[in-house]
């Protein structure tokens, strides 16, 4: 008995795109089968390529525009996200002497903290992040990822990284190691989930 292959020609869709000449995306639109657009986002960069403005469009209406705006070093300082049922939030970046991020901070539109995050990295392996702390509305710590790095085959790899959800206070540690044939396992120490990978 042969099975019927179900019509999905109505379902395909095709894409217009233009590109920047350092290859950012302008604008795509996404038509489907009859030509109309059911999805559009279009991007605006200033003179140094970096992305100002995005907007996306569901079926022509307009229902997310963010706008990006950048420090005298060129990095990204804030993000205003306003969506079609309002609720805007804003997104402020801070960082250090080494141009890392050290916090990213989202509020509403009366400036009350959304939610806040905080970055610490390695004192000599400088792009590797040892601490990631995020906190809610209240200013509560709610999750915890710390990692511990080494030099393994003469690359910096990471050794730990521990996982805690203080929301429902429950931990995880990974252990990497060079794994040489030897099997991934999975066990309970001490209360927390210890999860030994090979890598």
């Amino acid at each position: 008995e042969s099975e019927e292959t179900p019509d999905t020609s109505s379902w395909k869709l095709t894409y217009e795109r233009e590109f920047t000449k350092a290859g950012e995306l302008v604008y795509e639109i996404e038509l489907d089968i009859a030509g109309n657009e059911v999805q559009k986002q279009v991007n605006t960069y200033n003179d140094k390529e970096k992305i100002v403005r995005h907007e996306l469009y569901n079926e022509g209406q307009l229902v997310e525009t963010i706008v990006f705006e950048y420090n005298e070093l060129g990095l990204l300082a804030s993000e205003y996200r306003e969506f079609e049922e309002g609720y805007p939030l804003k997104t402020l970046y801070t960082y250090d002497e080494e141009n890392r991020i050290i916090e990213k901070r989202v509020e509403d539109s009366d400036g009350e903290q959304e939610k806040r995050e905080v970055f610490q990295y390695h004192s000599e392996w400088k792009d590797k992040m040892v601490k990631h702390e995020v906190y809610d509305e209240e200013d509560t710590l709610t999750t915890v990822e710390e990692n511990e790095f080494e030099l393994r085959e003469g690359e910096v790899k990471t050794k730990t990284q521990k996982m805690t959800d203080n929301t429902i206070k429950q931990a995880r540690k990974t252990v990497f190691y060079d794994a040489k044939g030897r099997e991934d396992n999975i066990a309970y120490v001490r209360g927390e989930l210890i999860n030994q990978r090979g890598d």
